[in-house]
């Protein structure tokens, strides 16, 4: 205790050294003392102390199967010191209160002595009669299905599972990582197998062009970084993923057959990533369905934004039957439904960028700029209409006639009638 401190406790001849009882103050800390040794302190501090029950030594005999709650360790005593002060001495700046404190912190000692091998050995022939395993679990059982009620009996083997399953990836090896990784890759190559054998026997002529492939790979590593980042990162819902862009953009760039089949082994890749969840294959493979129905013969850019109400109506549709069919929480339901039509939103602003970038990065002609081509403002058509308006006329006729053939034979009806003109 400071020099400062025992001035202002002795008074130093003040007025207010006799507003203090020496012989009373020096009764009630002798008391608390007291009554902490009553109380039991321990030799050791509580936080190690690592069990509930321990054996103590008290005056040289042996207490076992004693609560560790029950008794104070120095810091806790000193606590308990400190209040019972405080509640006797009212004033905050009452100088009984701390030179109290550090008289009984000066002179407290434990009167309990922690027996921690015995402890420890008690500890240990308790454990061996409890049995290491609570219920079985057999082979390829059923944990819980679908839409049940989990009883405590299941949760907690679903915790044991979850538990072995960690220790499970801490003890994997090198080898065996290596084989999960290989494993993925054949399978993803399986998936894409299918799309890239579509291009080698219906559009070879795409399937031979380097830049086309790249515009491929470059849409499906885009798409899988997406979802990623949504689903498995950020903790979204999968229907939070744009993959009606995907489908919208290849139906702009190129033809609707090409955007329907790289949508199915897209989707097949992101439900993989996700969980192997079916329902996101079916709402994803519906609603990009309906938005490559939307886009397919552009002949006006508006069309690209009627895709938010098809994919809208058609995922929504799909949402709500199987939520219904798994008679899932409507707010599950409610919650898939928000990303959704976040998603359908978006999808027409992000395919109208995406599909120019791509345009120039790639060197593509979409049906976009076909329909800037065909319009009669552009400075060509102007200036032919004025100078030259008996040719213009026929290639307006001629532009019709070439526009009627084509879609007779199912050809690009948009691309005959620019190059009509």
């Amino acid at each position: 205790m400071s020099n400062s401190e025992w001035r202002e406790f002795l008074g130093n001849g003040e007025p207010t050294a006799d507003k203090i009882n020496y012989e009373e103050f020096a009764t009630f800390v002798v008391n608390i003392s007291r009554g902490l040794w009553t109380h039991g302190i321990l030799s050791v501090n509580k936080k190690n102390i690592h069990a509930d029950v321990i054996d103590i030594v008290y005056e040289g005999i042996h207490d076992e199967n004693l609560n560790a709650g029950d008794f104070l360790d120095i810091p806790e005593a000193l606590v308990k010191a400190r209040i019972e002060l405080e509640s006797s001495y009212l004033s905050p700046n009452d100088i009984r209160r701390s030179v109290g404190t550090k008289i009984v912190g000066e002179f407290l000692r434990p009167n309990l002595i922690y027996n921690n091998t015995k402890t420890e050995k008690e500890q240990a022939n308790k454990s061996a009669v409890v049995a290491q395993v609570d219920g079985t679990v057999y082979k390829n059982e059923r944990i819980v299905d679908a839409n049940t009620r989990i009883t405590p009996e299941s949760l907690q083997k679903i915790k044991s599972y979850i538990r072995a399953w960690l220790e499970q990836n801490e003890k994997a090896t090198f080898l065996d990582i290596l084989s999960v990784w290989i494993a993925r890759f054949l399978l993803v190559g399986i998936v894409l197998s299918f799309f890239f054998t579509f291009l080698r026997t219906y559009r070879q002529a795409l399937f031979e062009d380097n830049k086309m492939i790249l515009l491929f790979s470059t849409m499906y590593l885009m798409m899988v970084a997406v979802g990623w980042t949504f689903a498995v990162w950020l903790g979204l819902s999968e229907y939070a993923i744009p993959i009606t862009v995907a489908a919208m953009v290849f139906t702009v760039l190129l033809d609707a057959r090409i955007a329907v089949m790289a949508t199915v082994t897209l989707a097949i890749i992101l439900a993989f990533m996700v969980g192997n969840k079916l329902d996101f294959v079916i709402v994803s493979l519906f609603s990009s369905v309906a938005a490559v129905y939307a886009v397919r013969q552009l002949r006006a850019r508006i069309q690209i934004f009627y895709a938010i109400l098809y994919i809208l109506v058609c995922g929504s549709l799909a949402i709500i039957s199987i939520g219904l069919l798994k008679e899932s929480h409507l707010n599950s339901i409610l919650n898939n439904l928000l990303y959704l039509s976040v998603g359908a939103v978006l999808a027409p602003f992000i395919t109208y960028g995406l599909s120019a970038l791509f345009e120039i990065v790639f060197g593509i002609t979409s049906d976009l700029t076909l329909l800037e081509m065909t319009d009669f403002n552009h400075p060509l058509l102007k200036r032919l209409s004025q100078e030259a308006n008996g040719t213009f006329n026929h290639s307006v006729v001629v532009g019709n006639l070439a526009e009627s053939c084509a879609n007779a034979v199912g050809a690009n009806p948009l691309l005959c009638r620019v190059g009509a003109y």
